[in-house]
């Protein structure tokens, strides 16, 4: 780090487990079951965390430490429509054009609900 003297700046080494650093740097909103991320967030709403491997989204990371690998070719569904959100309950894997399927039809939803 600049201006400490003597520090080396070496791989990332946290010691404690993915599953427990997901939970520990979130909070959980008793209403929707949301485990609402509160470390970096990204302007588009989405968790950043730390790994060995170097910065991921933190939902991904929380979905692999807890259900596994994303199969090949799909990407992660929100079904609680929250960015920040890490529970891995909330959390589907599904294609590319479900994830954009589901977005629109959670907006149509919104817009007319208000509108």
């Amino acid at each position: 780090m600049p201006g400490i003297k003597g520090r080396k700046r070496g791989p990332y080494k946290n010691r404690q487990p993915l599953s427990v650093r997901i939970v520990g740097g979130s909070i959980p909103e008793p209403n929707s079951g949301c485990w609402l991320w509160t470390k970096a967030v990204m302007a588009n709403g989405y968790g950043l965390i730390m790994t060995s491997t170097g910065v991921r989204t933190a939902h991904r990371v929380s979905y692999e430490a807890h259900k596994g690998e994303i199969p090949a070719g799909l990407e992660l569904d929100h079904k609680c429509r929250v960015r920040s959100c890490v529970n891995p309950d909330h959390l589907e894997a599904v294609t590319k054009t479900e994830n954009v399927r589901r977005g629109f039809a959670a907006r149509r939803s919104m817009e007319n609900q208000h509108g």
